[in-house]
């Protein structure tokens, strides 16, 4: 009997060996929230569309610009012609190139440091010459730069009204849009024209104001140098087509 009461005892006290739980280590919970990570990441965002350098003012090449009256005909009265040369960044085939526009002779120029920057005080329409770097081409397509017809108007856009651009130095740009991008037949280089719409906070009263804008881009080595004509959009109809004409003029290489 005692034998049984000692055998019954040691099977009640007898300890049933539990699995043993390993706790993650901090190097094995980073590695798996790395890798969760890394497939959402993959999943949930598509790659990056070109980004763009903000466009720049082009400088010009002499101490001093030619401006020459023009003499003729009632589509002339008043209008007056820009010439000068245009550095060209580190690494192109010619030190300048040539650059040419008619402008309405009541326009001021002002200083920008060696840029090209009208402005009609009377009505604030406004005119840069910018320059921007075509993006680079895929290597399995050959690499080198798109050429200025393959060229997304959204990449030429975001150079345009990139913070730290020569736009956004004048005024905050609260909001772009490319109203549309298309390539001109008949000219010497390759040319797109642009029709812009944007909105500026003004620094005195941070006032949104809404402008339009017609922009002429020619291709030289690489390179897209853009005028753009603007005024605001209250004032387009009527200095629209100034802004036309004007950016229709533009030509550089020639």
């Amino acid at each position: 009997m005692r034998s049984v009461l000692l055998a019954a005892s040691a099977a009640a006290l007898r300890v049933v060996p539990r699995p043993i739980e390993v706790q993650p280590t901090r190097r094995d919970a980073l590695a798996t929230s790395a890798a969760v990570f890394g497939s959402c990441a993959t999943l949930s965002f598509p790659q990056a569309a070109l980004a763009a350098p903000p466009a720049t003012l082009a400088s010009t090449f002499s101490f001093e610009s030619s401006i020459t009256p023009l003499i003729g005909g009632l589509d002339v009265i008043g209008l007056s012609r820009f010439e000068d040369q245009l550095s060209t960044p580190k690494g192109s085939a010619l030190p300048s190139v040539k650059v040419k526009f008619d402008f309405p002779t009541q326009w001021t120029r002002l200083n920008s440091g060696g840029g090209i920057v009208y402005v009609d005080g009377a009505t604030g329409l406004k005119t840069y010459v910018l320059k921007v770097a075509l993006p680079p081409r895929d290597e399995a397509d050959g690499g080198g730069v798109l050429p200025l017809s393959e060229t997304p108007k959204a990449y030429l856009g975001q150079a345009l009204f990139a913070q730290g651009g020569a736009l956004a130095k004048d005024a905050e740009i609260d909001d772009f849009k490319v109203s549309s991008a298309k390539m001109v037949d008949g000219s010497a280089r390759p040319r797109k024209r642009l029709q812009l719409k944007y909105t500026v906070i003004t620094p005195a009263n941070q006032r949104a104001v809404d402008r339009r804008a017609v922009a002429d881009a020619v291709e030289v080595d690489g390179v897209a140098y853009v005028l753009l004509a603007s005024a605001t959009g209250s004032k387009w109809e009527q200095e629209g087509p100034r802004c036309e004409r004007t950016a229709e003029s533009f030509a550089v290489g020639d």
